[in-house]
C-alpha cells in the first residue's frame, strides 16, 4: 500500500490561491490545458511526504527545458499539480509490482471530476471506474468492523450475523466506466515519465 500526504489538500490550496470559488470551475480550466503540459511539471510538497518519504517539504517547478520556475501560470500550474500527482503514484506501484493494471476504482470527492480520472486513465493506461455507493470507503470501513466483530465475538467467519456478507459485498461492485486511456495522451506521458522520475529524484534527494 503506498500513502500519500500531500494529495487533495495541495489541489485544494492551488485551487484557493488563484482563488477558484468551485470545483466545477478548476475542471473547467484543466479541460483547457494540453496533456503533457506542454513539458512544463510540479512538485508539490505542502508537507513531508510519506510517498515519497521526506523529511522536508518544498514546491518545485520546472519548465520544459527542466529550468526551475518560482511561479506558473494558472492554468500550467493546475495542469501540473494533476499530473504530477498521478505520474507519482504510478511510479510507485510499479516499485510495489502493480506494472499493468488492468483497471482502477476511485472512491472519495476527488473522485466526482471526469476530468482528473481521464488524466488518471490516461496515465495508467487503463479504465478508471467509480462506485455508486458515494460513501463507499466509511461503508467499507463498517463493513470490516461488523466482520471483525463476527470472528473475534462471534467466532464466526460466515455468515455475518443474520446478513449475508456476500449479498453486502455484491452491492460494492457496482462500477460505472468513467474513463478510458486515449491512445495519443498515453504516449504523451510515457515519454514525461523517465524525466518526471530523474526530476523526482533530484527533490527529494534535497528533500531527505
Amino acid at each position: 500500500m503506498s500513502v500519500f500526504k500531500n494529495g487533495g489538500i495541495v489541489k485544494r490550496e492551488i485551487k484557493d490561491n488563484f482563488k477558484i470559488k468551485e470545483w466545477k470551475e478548476f475542471d473547467e480550466i484543466l479541460l483547457k490545458t494540453n496533456p503533457g503540459n506542454d513539458g512544463n511539471s510540479g512538485f508539490y510538497f505542502k508537507y513531508p511526504e510519506i510517498t515519497p518519504t521526506t523529511s522536508k517539504s518544498g514546491y518545485f517547478r520546472f519548465d520544459n527545458r527542466n529550468d526551475r520556475k518560482d511561479t506558473f501560470d494558472k492554468e500550467i500550474e493546475i495542469r501540473a499539480v494533476v499530473e504530477s500527482q498521478f505520474l507519482s503514484m504510478k511510479i510507485h506501484a510499479k516499485k510495489l509490482g502493480i506494472e499493468n493494471p488492468k483497471r482502477i476504482i476511485c472512491t472519495g470527492g476527488g473522485s466526482k471530476s471526469k476530468i482528473c480520472l481521464q488524466i488518471l486513465s490516461d496515465i495508467f493506461e487503463c479504465p478508471v471506474y467509480t462506485n455508486k455507493n458515494e460513501n463507499s470507503a466509511p461503508f467499507g470501513a463498517a463493513i470490516r468492523a461488523l466482520h471483525s466483530f463476527n470472528i473475534f465475538v462471534d467466532k464466526t467467519l460466515l455468515p455475518v450475523g443474520k446478513i449475508n456478507f456476500k449479498t453486502i459485498i455484491s452491492e460494492l461492485e457496482d462500477f460505472d466506466l468513467i474513463a478510458s486511456p486515449i491512445e495519443k495522451n498515453m504516449k504523451i506521458y510515457q515519454k514525461m515519465e523517465e524525466n518526471f522520475i530523474q526530476l523526482e529524484k533530484k527533490i527529494i534527494d534535497q528533500l531527505k
